[in-house]
């Protein structure tokens, strides 16, 4: 989808995280938010990726397919350079992140 300078996979094999990059290249809570409700919107909830042996052969066919929806629409945003049509709401907020 030509998104793989900007939806970027790291970590164990058995546990991927993910991060999510505007069209700079830096990274964005609200690439993040429209990425997680494509996901949702398909059946997937994964704020992380791990295989976990509950998982049969369609489950992950399923969730590999919901992914490459996800980035066809994160390359729209991108395109656009603009993901608030596709976030459904506010964007996420980080688990870890100032207070004062």
């Amino acid at each position: 989808m030509g998104v793989g300078d900007h939806v970027l996979v790291k970590g164990r094999p058995s546990n991927l995280v993910f991060a999510t990059l505007d069209e700079q290249g830096r990274p964005s809570q609200e690439y993040r938010t429209l990425f997680l409700r494509r996901l949702l919107a398909g059946g997937v909830l994964a704020p992380s990726f791990v295989v976990s042996s509950a998982l049969d052969d369609t489950d992950i066919a399923h969730t590999v397919d919901v992914v490459a929806q996800a980035c066809a629409t994160y390359r729209k945003a991108l395109d656009t350079g603009d993901p608030t049509p596709w976030l459904g709401g506010r964007p996420v907020k980080p688990v870890f992140r100032r207070h004062v």
